[in-house]
């Protein structure tokens, strides 16, 4: 195995690339360049394809997933979980359904890509697979409160029976009342990262935990104060696309927010 850097805003040397697979090396190119901390797939570089094309070399797909939720980039720190690494059907080089040029190749293997990694996601990316990430999120907050959410997430079955990306979608908005520590609007967040979620709790101490145990890891998690029925009518959207959650309903909570049809959890 030999390993080949191309600088940034480089090009690949191809007489390089040619002495490797004349010599009898498979070629492994990460097409995007570099690891997206979103976890999406960045736009393919045509580098790749246009060697493909000059060396007349089939093209074998390999899907990676989860790297960034086991090894985060730009961090010195692991955590537990799974890598899925899936070997696609062999693309020939003399396939053209894929586009004639290697241009209208990149454009449609990244489709492909993007398409293939979505499903992955979906089947992969539950509210079981997170919870680790999500507890380890608080590893550092206190006994106490590390303590708290993880006999939370075991208490309610990681709350896999409110939490599904099946459900998730741009213009879905969840709100979640009683957030406590937070561990339940995270791990809603991260599973489901088209919907905006606003997380509202009465204790300060608690808000902050829950604000910097997301910190960095869910864009579309929002926390705020808890305040009232007035609130909740503000927070809605007016497309009918709405979720309210309330965590362990006290009466008070019924009475102020039941006419809006809440989910209760607990």
């Amino acid at each position: 195995m030999d390993f080949y850097t191309i600088p940034n805003g480089g090009t690949i040397d191809e007489s390089r690339i040619r002495q490797l697979i004349n010599q009898g090396y498979s070629v492994l190119i990460f097409p995007e360049g570099e690891r997206n901390p979103s976890s999406s797939i960045l736009r393919f570089h045509e580098d790749a394809f246009r060697l493909a094309e000059k060396c007349g070399l089939d093209i074998v797909p390999i899907h990676l997933h989860g790297i960034n939720h086991v090894f985060p980039r730009n961090t010195i720190c692991t955590y537990s979980g799974e890598v899925t690494l899936r070997i696609g059907k062999r693309i020939p080089h003399e396939d053209l359904t894929w586009g004639q040029t290697y241009v209208e190749r990149t454009k449609s293997i990244q489709r492909f890509f993007e398409g293939e990694f979505e499903m992955i996601r979906r089947k992969k990316e539950t509210a079981a697979y997170y919870a680790r990430f999500v507890a380890d999120r608080y590893r550092y907050k206190g006994i106490e409160i590390s303590s708290a959410v993880s006999r939370r997430l075991s208490k309610y079955d990681r709350y896999e029976k409110w939490i599904s990306n099946e459900e998730d979608e741009v213009g879905r908005t969840a709100i979640v009342v009683n957030n406590q520590w937070g561990e339940m609007s995270l791990l809603m967040a991260i599973v489901c990262p088209k919907t905006h979620v606003t997380a509202l709790e009465e204790d300060d101490d608690k808000i902050a935990v829950a604000f910097y145990s997301a910190e960095s890891v869910a864009p579309n998690l929002s926390i705020r104060k808890k305040e009232g029925e007035k609130q909740i009518g503000q927070l809605m959207n007016g497309d009918g696309n709405n979720v309210l959650y309330i965590i362990e309903p006290t009466d008070k909570d019924l009475e102020i927010y039941g006419h809006f049809h809440p989910v209760i959890v607990g």
